[in-house]
């Protein structure tokens, strides 16, 4: 492949997204909603991570370096009576890596009011659903690519809208520097109207890297993502390996820039991520808890495994 066409073609298609949706406002914006314990740990820095059963919600490229079959389950709690969870599935194959997920998050129970606040009917509730499928390949040793199709609807009482997205994303790997290096074009795709507006959706480009550090048990995540409406995100990460079965892990990233973080106390840490990683036999369990200052916490607890 030559890789100046293809660098050349990517930013074209960039460049395109970007003044095709310069300005306005996405709709969908649970599909940039992070799910995974082990993924809000690492404060969403998860895009150049290789073997990874969550790339059918991040870098579909991981996938190909799954080993047999790799399944994860993830619960949500999250800011007032919002909760939510994941369920996923991959497996290889000499012909690449399949996988199938799904996700959804409830919002909870609403009152029917009016503009004056009287109670004019009966409660209504309000959900996301996301259905996933992807693909991975190895096509040398040390670059392997993938791309995911995904199916996202959104429901507020008897009102719902659909959308059909597209992920694709690459992952190269450089053993000998315990360097990963990732990157993708993600939530590209169409949408039907919510009522009456047709809201653009939140599709992003992200470039990453996870590092090894040389004589020391610390492996950095780094995570930048142009979001296609106007803003840029960064994420950054660490990883403490304590033992062979157990890690910590601390982040941050730049939607500390959107709390109010004036004070010390609650808002010190808007933001900021901890969670942890135990590893025993063909089994891992994620915890993480995920700041956001005043507005209160999120926590997340995953588990998975493969046979």
């Amino acid at each position: 492949m030559n890789l100046s066409r293809f660098a050349i073609g990517f930013l074209n298609l960039i460049f395109l997204i970007q003044v095709t949706y310069a300005g306005e406002r996405p709709g969908f914006a649970f599909l940039n909603t992070e799910m995974s314990a082990r993924g809000a740990a690492l404060s969403g820095a998860m895009i150049a991570k290789s073997g990874e059963v969550h790339g059918l919600f991040h870098n579909p490229a991981s996938l190909a370096g799954i080993e047999g079959i790799a399944w994860s389950t993830n619960y949500l709690n999250h800011l007032l009576d919002m909760g939510g969870g994941n369920l996923m599935i991959a497996k290889s194959t000499n012909k690449g890596s399949f996988g199938i997920g799904a996700a959804s998050i409830d919002y909870g129970t609403f009152e029917r009011l009016d503009d004056r606040g009287n109670n004019v009917g009966a409660d209504f509730v309000a959900s996301d659903l996301l259905l996933s499928f992807g693909y991975g390949y190895q096509i040398v040793s040390f670059l392997s690519v993938g791309a995911n199709l995904k199916w996202a609807s959104s429901n507020i009482d008897e009102y719902s809208a659909n959308a059909m997205v597209f992920d694709a994303g690459f992952v190269y790997e450089n053993s000998e520097l315990d360097l990963t290096i990732g990157g993708g074009i993600f939530n590209l795709g169409k949408s039907s109207a919510f009522v009456d507006t047709e809201d653009p959706l939140p599709t992003n480009y992200k470039l990453g890297l996870s590092k090894l550090l040389a004589h020391l048990p610390l492996r950095v995540n780094l995570e930048g993502t142009w979001l296609t409406y106007g803003n840029w995100k960064a994420a950054a990460s660490g990883e403490i390996m304590i033992s062979p079965n157990f890690n910590l892990v601390i982040g941050m990233n730049s939607n500390r820039l959107d709390l109010d973080t004036s004070s010390l106390g609650e808002d010190f840490f808007s933001g900021g991520s901890l969670g942890f990683g135990l590893n025993f036999d063909k089994w891992r369990v994620d915890y993480a808890l995920t700041s956001y200052g005043g507005a209160g916490s999120i926590q997340r607890f995953g588990v998975s495994s493969g046979f």
